[in-house]
């Protein structure tokens, strides 16, 4: 028993030493491969702060130029690269000078010399084939007849230092912008400004007056079957005066023009008249009342649909 407990702590310290030998063993690596690195990394970083020109040259060039002392090297090398550029630069102006003086050389030879004509040729030159045409001779203008009138009248001199044109202009008219165009429903035209023939202006300021192109409108709508439809439109936005309107609101005149069917045209303000003003009219029919409320009506309530918040 004594003898089998003896080889067993044997074997426990033989497997201890082999353990700790492997340990050494992989330390001493792990320190030698840092040692490697390290001295690799400072060969490199020694190597790097050599110049170009002089990792470029063989330790010969080394040994014979500077003796291998690097710190000779690396100054010589620059002042050598210099000299050299200066001098090539030398050389190229020296190549200049010689080129200028044997330029100038020939100059002054070829002035002593007399140049050499050159004989006149005898070959006959042959004329050529597409020579530019000859001008034609001057014609006069032929005089112009008596008998006909002359395209350019005589002008007269002006008398005025100053100019000072008068045309003889068409007499100036008042335009009416907006104030004759019309619109049906989805379609817009233009009628004619207004020539006088207004009717009367009631008391409510519903202006009456003729169509004049009730005719026309007529004569065209004969070939239709149905009523002709109302013709409105609605006048630029005119000044009013000053009115009294809730929260110290100002409001502008709004001016619609209704045709009627009966060849008259009516010009009012639709927030200012009510349909008991058309009814009370006078000068027009009954049925061109019905027509003209028929058509404010639709007029208001597409005005109230665009106006509707959903």
């Amino acid at each position: 028993m004594d003898e089998y407990t003896e080889q067993i702590n044997k074997q426990m310290v033989l497997d201890n030493f082999e353990f700790e030998v492997e340990q050494r063993t992989e330390e001493m690596r792990r320190w030698l491969q840092l040692s490697l690195d390290q001295f690799k990394q400072h060969q490199q970083n020694l190597v790097g702060r050599i110049p170009k020109h002089v990792r470029n040259m063989t330790l010969r060039e080394l040994r014979d130029k500077y003796n291998g002392d690097m710190q000779a090297a690396t100054i010589g090398g620059p002042m050598e690269r210099l000299q050299e550029v200066g001098m090539r630069e030398r050389e190229e102006l020296n190549k200049k000078r010689k080129w200028a003086e044997e330029d100038n050389e020939a100059r002054k030879n070829a002035r002593l010399q007399s140049p050499v004509k050159k004989p006149p040729s005898n070959v006959r030159r042959t004329p050529m084939r597409h020579a530019t045409p000859h001008k034609p001779p001057f014609v006069p203008a032929r005089n112009p007849s008596p008998t006909k009138p002359s395209l350019y009248g005589k002008q007269r001199v002006p008398s005025s230092s100053t100019f000072n044109p008068t045309l003889n202009l068409p007499p100036k008219t008042p335009l009416y912008p907006g104030a004759g165009s019309t619109a049906r429903p989805g379609k817009q035209e233009a009628l004619a400004p207004p020539t006088g023939h207004t009717l009367k202006r009631t008391k409510s300021n519903i202006l009456i007056r003729a169509d004049p192109t009730h005719s026309r409108t007529a004569s065209q709508n004969s070939n239709h079957d149905g009523p002709p439809l109302a013709k409105t439109s609605t006048l630029p936005v005119l000044p009013a005066a000053a009115t009294a309107t809730p929260h110290g609101l100002t409001r502008t005149r709004s001016v619609i023009t209704l045709a009627t069917t009966d060849g008259h045209v009516l010009e009012f303000d639709p927030l200012m008249n009510s349909p008991s003003d058309l009814d009370a009219l006078d000068g027009i029919t009954s049925s061109a009342k019905r027509e003209a409320r028929r058509e404010l009506t639709r007029l208001v309530s597409a005005t109230m649909e665009k106006w509707r918040i959903a």
